[in-house]
């Protein structure tokens, strides 16, 4: 049988795993004492947007305004001080 850890420690554990994933380019967009949200924008392609404009003045216009994708990740700390980490896509 596994022991329980506190939930201070359940938080700090989060929030080194928030940490280390926001060096990647990963921002919290939630977050709980135990749980969180991260995401990570896509980048849009400089070259695909010149092309676009090139052709057509409104392809590269929307191509521009449209948003971007990005990915979620989801971030869960259980009872024993685990990081569980779950990917939406």
């Amino acid at each position: 049988m596994s022991e329980f850890v506190t939930l201070e420690y359940r938080g700090h554990r989060l929030t080194a795993a928030i940490a280390r994933h926001t060096r990647d380019g990963w921002v919290a967009s939630s977050q709980t004492e135990t749980t969180a949200q991260l995401v990570k924008p896509s980048q849009k392609s400089g070259w695909v947007l010149l092309v676009l404009l090139m052709f057509g003045i409104l392809s590269g216009i929307l191509y521009a305004v449209w948003p971007a994708s990005q990915d979620t990740m989801f971030l869960r700390v259980n009872e024993q001080g685990r990081v569980f980490v779950k990917s939406a896509s």
